[in-house]
């Protein structure tokens, strides 16, 4: 992959990288421990896409690799509002897709609800959520989550969230705050968005800021990442009804988590729903 990589806010990990120089941009955003190039798919997205004068952009945000842990899903969004906003500013951007996979997602849905109608950033044309999956149903099928959930509590008791409560040595040996963990493993907390026990009112709640807003929803069906008590495809048309008439469902057959054993049905499908919003 060829393109530029240019800094879009004053932090250390501002950094994008934007594929050619068109004026129609597909912001790709990673999950949990992910930086840019986080699937199989991305190359093949781009090659897809520069022919249609579309620019792929990969970003860092301060959340990427081990900054998660520090992080949250309002930082991150802020910082997305950033990037739009440099891509419309210096890129003479004219409109974005946002690409969220895994945790990612929750960064796309914050963002369409936060900022969607700030006129100083590129146009929001669409979002994709790949990989929509419960971090909180995730996380309570791992062994020590119990007691990092205790210890969480406790230094949020103590008035101490923003301490870190251990580091994630199963996971990549992040630093994890108590605030960023309860975000995560706690019911209604913020990452909290695609989980199977929240009613439909909560998910039209969680999703209020994607109405209106074409919304591909990417299901894989071999998902690694899913509870096994969860009935995925029924997840997936509970979230697609949540958004309303603008949200799309589509499963991957056999897809696991980053679809890296169907990159190309996933370049296929996001290209598809682009090309639709910009052509």
């Amino acid at each position: 992959m060829e393109g530029t990589l240019f800094k879009y806010g004053p932090g250390s990990a501002h950094l994008a990288f934007k594929s050619a120089n068109h004026k129609h941009h597909v912001v790709a955003v990673g999950g949990l421990t992910d930086g840019m190039l986080f699937s199989k798919y991305l190359p093949l997205l781009d090659q897809q896409l520069s022919p249609s004068e579309i620019s792929l952009v990969q970003t860092l945000l301060t959340s990427s690799h081990r900054g998660w842990g520090t992080s949250s899903i309002t930082k991150d969004a802020e910082e997305l509002n950033i990037l739009c906003r440099t891509l419309r500013k210096e890129h003479k951007s004219e409109g974005v897709v946002i690409v969220g996979h895994s945790t990612g997602c929750q960064d796309a849905v914050m963002y369409a609800k936060n900022y969607k109608t700030d006129a100083s950033a590129a146009p929001l044309l669409g979002v994709v959520l790949q990989a929509p999956v419960s971090d909180r149903e995730f996380l309570s099928m791992l062994p020590d989550t119990v007691e990092r959930t205790l210890v969480s509590r406790k230094l949020i008791k103590d008035n101490r969230p923003d301490d870190v409560a251990f580091r994630a040595m199963s996971i990549d040996g992040a630093a994890v705050t108590a605030s960023r963990w309860l975000s995560l493993a706690e019911p209604g907390g913020e990452d909290d968005m695609f989980s199977a026990d929240l009613t439909d009112e909560e998910l039209k709640e969680k999703f209020s800021g994607l109405s209106g807003v074409p919304t591909l929803l990417m299901l894989s069906s071999r998902d690694e990442y899913t509870h096994p008590s969860v009935d995925y495809l029924e997840m997936g048309n509970r979230m697609a009804k949540a958004i309303g008439p603008s949200a799309r469902l589509a499963i991957l057959e056999g897809a696991n988590h980053a679809v890296d054993n169907h990159a190309e049905d996933a370049a296929d499908l996001i290209s598809e729903f682009v090309m639709g919003l910009v052509g």
